[in-house]
């Protein structure tokens, strides 16, 4: 039998030998050794380059070979070990899987690879910060289980000593308080949890401009009164069914009715208010009583590129309907959705110009056969989608007639829609085509009636408190019942109701694991088109970790599926994700979407909001490029000008070429003040005769296409002076183009 090695990450790294020698190992061998250690085995298209992510995939795939050779002769023996898929041989333990796996006993201290930082790599350094975090959860798992073993045997002075190590890698956990507060008191040290309690207080005012939940306040009250002593930690009360499932629609009846008369006069339905007051709600059991529905939806991110919600949404009408596609539209569709792609075809480069049409006529025949068409969170919709979908729509109406289009219940946020969208609902009102139906708070017998069908028991005084503050909002009461049945036991009855839903969701999503709770926050990050397998490579943890986090988030009722259970729970998540670890994740979603070529807007959004703007510029110009292949030339020159700006402030040479590249978006739009902005700033940016010269061309080519010939002779005249003899053909050719007779 091998003897077997030892690789110890928990602390300072160290690699020993079966015989005992400490063998040194630092580097890209430890890097690489950790990696596969904490990750598994993985493919060397993905090692390569992430330990040399400035060269080319050849070269770096050559320097992996190379370092495990050097690596094999310098230690005596193969530790790394396969073809295509590398992995560590099984000759070498670790002791950092080993806590992971729930197999290290006692729980060691030690930060992972304490001391390293991989600073030179910044795709190494941040997975290095994600599995700190990974190794922290864990750690705090284990030793709050036997915290809570040590209190439940009444040894409530090791208990407090194991929470105290809790707290110093989950600093912020407001249970870990709770339960250090309560063994204090337990152990006779009132004093010393108060102490506990102020310490909380101040953290979450200072970093969170927040305060402990009512549970964590309540007990310190106890405390402080020394009336009688905390109980003992014990399982949350669960949460009751009823409480689970979809909120029973009330209170809604005036909504309703008004609903029916658009319906029967077939209006396009537009159901708005603020979030939580049960707008998708209404609508689905509107939409439902009427026959067959097909419903869609926006996701947040989806303005960032063209056509986002479109893709979405036709892929899903087609597998609702089943319909079979003729084969002239597939050919036009495949820019948009490859699968599409016919037999022995590939998807054209650029969308074809008829693609709006042909969309449309898809969606017709998707929704033959359709009752209602119900599109929620429409304020999420990019224009393309809604300029696709919905500007011919008046030549439709009435709806819900033989041979037209089905009756169209639209859904969205008070306040909350692009310009763009406003406007085509504000024509269609002021026409007479559609119908607002704005939803107010719940009166207070609704939301009483609400909490009567939740099957929870509370006292009276507690639902009338809990109707007041909940200001009618459905989803403040379903969120606040959960969150006091999680609390369990008395904290249900006694503790304050928060002010605002988020800060409810907040509570809630305290009592998560800590790796559900990191999940969730992945989730968040990615905003849209997000499952348990990509957030897993965001988080650069196990998918079965992942997968195990994911049900803990659906039970909480945090996730639904692959989506958040409200647009305000995944908010929540994101406002109080801490900074640093916001944009650690914007970072690891910008690499992983790359690697599977999602939309260039998404990869460079996740780059900016990462704090890393000159990643993000090369994804910008691609961003560009994508809206102009979609036809789409202003959102084309948003991104090439953003890039431009980023290059401007880094005092790069390109960003001259990128504004050209915005101007020149330009010049295929009809806002002509814009294009001359446009050209304004390549005037003022030109730095010698060739930049002058181009800046010249594209003035001519502006008034070439208002029809200002003379002004356009005199401009390309200024580029070919300013061009002199410099040798650029292709330059003086364009300039010499816009010359009358030339």
């Amino acid at each position: 039998m091998a003897l077997e090695w030892q690789l110890c990450l928990l602390g300072p790294p160290r690699l020993v030998a079966p015989d005992g020698r400490e063998v040194r190992c630092e580097g890209r061998p430890l890097a690489l050794l950790a990696y596969l250690a904490l990750e598994g085995p993985a493919p060397r298209s993905r090692l390569a380059g992430l330990l040399w992510p400035e060269r080319t995939e050849d070269g770096a795939r050559n320097n992996l070979v190379q370092l495990t050779r050097r690596m094999a002769r310098s230690f005596g023996e193969e530790l790394v070990v396969g073809q295509d898929l590398l992995g560590l041989a099984a000759t070498v333990s670790v002791d950092a899987r080993a806590l992971l796996d729930g197999q290290l006993a006692p729980v060691p201290d030690g930060a992972l690879l304490d001391g390293e930082t991989f600073a030179g790599t910044q795709d190494l350094a941040d997975w290095l910060l994600v599995q700190r975090e990974r190794i922290d959860a864990a750690r705090a798992h284990l030793l709050g289980l036997a915290a809570r073993h040590h209190e439940e045997q009444g040894d409530f002075a090791q208990a407090a000593q194991l929470t105290r190590r809790v707290l110093s890698v989950d600093r912020m956990s407001e249970e870990a308080h709770r339960s250090l507060m309560r063994q204090l008191y337990l152990s006779g040290e009132p004093a010393g949890a108060l102490e506990v309690y102020r310490q909380l207080c101040a953290t979450l005012t200072r970093e969170l401009h927040t305060e402990p939940m009512p549970e964590t306040q309540e007990l310190a009250r106890q405390i402080d009164q020394g009336s009688h002593a905390p109980a003992p930690a014990r399982p949350a009360a669960s949460v009751p069914l009823a409480a689970l499932r979809p909120a029973p629609l009330t209170g809604r009846a005036q909504e309703w009715a008004a609903m029916e008369e658009g319906w029967q006069a077939g209006q396009f339905l537009i159901v708005s208010g603020e979030p939580g007051m049960g707008k998708s709600r209404l609508a689905a059991d509107f939409a439902a009583s009427k026959g067959r529905v097909l419903t869609l939806e926006a996701r947040p991110g989806d303005r960032l590129a063209p056509y986002s919600t479109t893709a979405r949404s036709l892929r899903r009408a087609l597998e609702f309907s089943g319909a079979e596609l003729p084969l002239p539209e597939r050919r036009v569709l495949s820019w948009l959705l490859p699968e599409l792609t016919p037999p022995g075809e590939v998807p054209p480069a650029q969308a074809d110009p008829s693609l709006q049409q042909v969309i449309r006529a898809a969606f017709g025949v998707t929704l033959q056969g359709v009752d209602a068409y119900l599109f929620d969170d429409m304020q999420y919709a990019d224009d393309a989608s809604i300029e696709a979908g919905f500007v011919l729509i008046d030549a439709m109406f009435p709806l819900g007639q033989p041979g037209g289009l089905p009756h169209f219940i639209a859904v969205h946020r008070r306040d909350d829609l692009p310009p763009f969208t406003a406007q085509i609902f504000a024509r269609l009102m002021n026409a007479g085509q559609a119908r607002r139906v704005e939803l107010g708070p719940l009166p207070d017998p609704a939301v009483r009636a609400l909490i009567g069908q939740l099957g929870v028991s509370l006292a009276p005084e507690r639902v009338a408190h809990l109707a007041r503050a909940s200001g009618g909002n459905a989803l403040f009461v379903l969120e606040s019942v959960k969150s006091l049945l999680e609390a369990g036991g008395d904290a249900a009855e006694s503790s304050a109701v928060p002010a605002r839903v988020k800060e409810v969701i907040a509570a809630r999503l305290a009592r998560l694991p800590k790796m559900a709770l990191q999940a969730a926050r992945a989730a968040a990050v990615l905003q849209r088109d997000f499952g348990p397998d990509l957030v897993a490579e965001v988080l650069g943890a196990p998918l079965l970790e992942v997968v195990a986090a994911w049900d803990d988030l659906e039970g909480a009722q945090i996730m639904q599926g692959e989506r958040f259970h409200h647009d305000l729970v995944q908010e929540a998540v994101l406002a109080h994700t801490p900074a640093t670890v916001r944009r650690l994740l914007h970072r690891s979603a910008a690499r992983v979407l790359a690697r599977q070529a999602h939309a260039p807007a998404q990869i460079a959004q996740h780059w900016l909001d990462g704090g890393e703007q000159r990643e993000a510029v090369p994804w910008l110009l691609r961003a560009g490029a994508a809206a102009g292949a979609a036809r789409r030339h202003p959102e084309a020159a948003a991104f090439f000008e953003r890039a431009a700006r980023l290059l401007d402030d880094a005092g790069s040479d390109e960003a001259f070429d990128a504004w050209e590249q915005g101007a020149r978006a330009r010049a295929h739009t009809a806002d002509r003040e814009a294009h001359q902005h446009a050209v304004n700033a390549l005037h003022e940016r030109a730095q010698g005769p060739r930049q002058t010269a181009r800046a010249w061309q594209v003035q001519a080519e502006l008034f070439a296409a208002q029809a200002q010939g003379a002004q356009a002779a005199r401009a390309a005249r200024r580029g070919l002076a300013a061009l002199g003899d410099l040798n650029d053909p292709q330059l003086r050719a364009g300039l010499r183009a816009v010359l009358p007779g030339e």
